[in-house]
């Protein structure tokens, strides 16, 4: 299966658009957060915040985090946990 841009899902005959459906609020002002968990496969990094993604009619959201690999993942809040400046 081919991968969909960001903002449009061709699922054949029928084309989403994505920006009516999902809302991203970047970050304000840099933070970096580790990440919680037992055995997943991100637990114990550090990814620096994007910002927070979410369905526009849900209650809830995912904060988008890029590690230093470059790699881009999303987290339930619960699951993060603040560096203080300086540390990890």
């Amino acid at each position: 299966m081919a991968h969909a841009t960001q903002l449009s899902l061709d699922t054949g005959p029928v084309k989403v658009d994505l920006n009516r459906l999902v809302t991203f609020e970047p970050a304000h002002t840099p933070g970096y957060w580790s990440v919680g968990g037992e055995g997943g496969r991100r637990s114990g990094e550090v990814g620096e915040c994007l910002g927070v993604i979410s369905l526009r009619h849900a209650s809830g959201y995912e904060v988008v985090l890029q590690f230093p690999d470059g790699a881009i993942d999303t987290f339930a809040p619960m699951n993060l946990f603040p560096v203080v400046e300086g540390g990890q």
